[in-house]
């Protein structure tokens, strides 16, 4: 079946041979065409309710970020809060919008926690979220000039007064342990 025949081409762009895609992975260009019509579709779908989850979030968490605190929203005068709607499991790998995945973060944070700069972890004996900073990276960081003196100020406990007020929104300790253990094996 052509791919002409399964989209309109008004909905979706099609590349006309494999040139169009950068990149000889032996793949037939229609068979490149389908892939990349099944990626468009994919961020088509995230992004229909993705922009309204995450401007919840950012509401539960009170445009906060978690880690450190800072109350970012976005003003009149400026094109975008300074804090992000974070998937805890990536959605790319798990595809769950879920509240108890998501976090608020500062865009520094959220780039420390995705990179693994910042480890954020659930200890469940003091029933506390716990941020700390993998003995790796404060090993490579030296060896590099690499300061983390912004990620060692907020070691530690993370304050329950940040946390949203629905126990039921907060971080799943499930969902941090099985990240925890991919970037921290």
């Amino acid at each position: 079946m052509e791919i002409e025949k399964l989209f309109d081409s008004e909905d979706v762009l099609l590349m006309s041979s494999s040139d169009d895609f950068g990149v000889d992975d032996g793949n037939s260009p229609e068979l490149a065409r389908i892939e990349n019509v099944k990626r468009w579709r994919t961020v088509a779908v995230r992004g229909a309710g993705a922009a309204r989850f995450r401007a919840g979030i950012k509401s539960i968490y009170r445009d906060t970020c978690l880690f450190t605190g800072q109350r970012l929203p976005k003003l009149d005068s400026i094109a975008s809060a300074g804090v992000d709607a974070a998937h805890i499991l990536p959605w790319a790998s798990y595809e769950l919008n879920a509240l108890d995945n998501e976090i608020c973060l500062s865009k520094q944070c959220h780039w420390a926690f995705d990179s693994g700069v910042i480890k954020f972890s659930f200890d469940d004996a003091i029933k506390q979220y716990i941020i700390s900073i993998p003995d790796i990276v404060t090993a490579q960081a030296s060896q590099h000039n690499f300061s983390l003196s912004a990620y060692q100020k907020i070691v530690g406990s993370i304050p329950h007064d940040r946390l949203p007020t629905n126990p039921n929104t907060w971080p799943n300790p499930k969902y941090l342990e099985s990240i925890n253990k991919i970037m921290f094996p």
